[in-house]
């Protein structure tokens, strides 16, 4: 019997000393790793939300002009022979992407019971065309010449900028004659495309006075 004691004390001892060293050892905080601070930072950080919808008005403008159909944008082209100098060109309305669908390219098929529904994951951008945007890009003069810029780099503003290789010139203000001269193209233009909104139709007006333009950066 005496055995039997103190082979229960032995052990009721032992538990007592393991449950005492596990205790001591909670009591130690392990120190966090790198990963779990850089969660914790992220989601203890107070980010800065958005309140002017800057991006929004950006988008809103730019559709606004891209949708004016008698917008003028300068675009010029910079050919990959280096000999060659910029090439810039009046274009009505916005350069279209080559890659533009007035409908889905893609379909998939859905099968049920004895029936099958065809239908295709493409959704329509706001312009209500399909395809992405790049490839190449194509739009018309305001003489109603078709331009096409495969396979070059572009840069497209509505006010025309004066590009030359070797120097380079920071421009601040704006030229108050090449601009009324550029208005006085636009104004000529909303009036033909008031008669007619195709725009490779010629509106010899509007050309004349982005001619003069031309004339003046010779």
């Amino acid at each position: 019997m005496q055995h039997w004691k103190k082979v229960t004390a032995t052990i009721v001892g032992v538990i007592a000393l393991t449950t005492g060293l596990s205790a001591c050892n909670g009591d130690q905080p392990t120190a966090p790793s790198a990963q779990d601070q850089a969660v914790h930072n992220a989601e203890s950080r107070a980010n800065y939300v958005p309140k002017n919808d800057v991006e929004g008005k950006n988008y809103n403008a730019r559709m606004e002009i891209a949708d004016n159909p008698a917008t003028i944008l300068w675009c010029t082209a910079f050919p990959t022979n280096p000999n060659a100098a910029p090439i810039t060109v009046p274009i009505t309305g916005k350069l279209t992407s080559g890659n533009k669908r007035p409908y889905p390219t893609t379909q998939d098929k859905v099968y049920g019971d004895g029936f099958s529904h065809t239908f295709s994951p493409e959704l329509p951008g706001s312009d209500g065309m399909f395809g992405s945007s790049g490839e190449y890009r194509y739009g018309f003069r305001p003489d109603g010449v078709y331009e096409d810029f495969y396979n070059m780099e572009t840069i497209c503003s509505t006010e025309p900028t004066i590009y030359q290789k070797q120097k380079t010139f920071i421009d601040l203000g704006s030229d108050t004659s090449s601009n009324s001269l550029s208005q006085k193209a636009v104004d000529a233009l909303k009036k033909c495309r008031a008669a007619d909104p195709d725009p490779s139709k010629p509106c010899t007006a509007a050309q004349a006075a982005l001619a003069s333009i031309a004339g003046m950066n010779k």
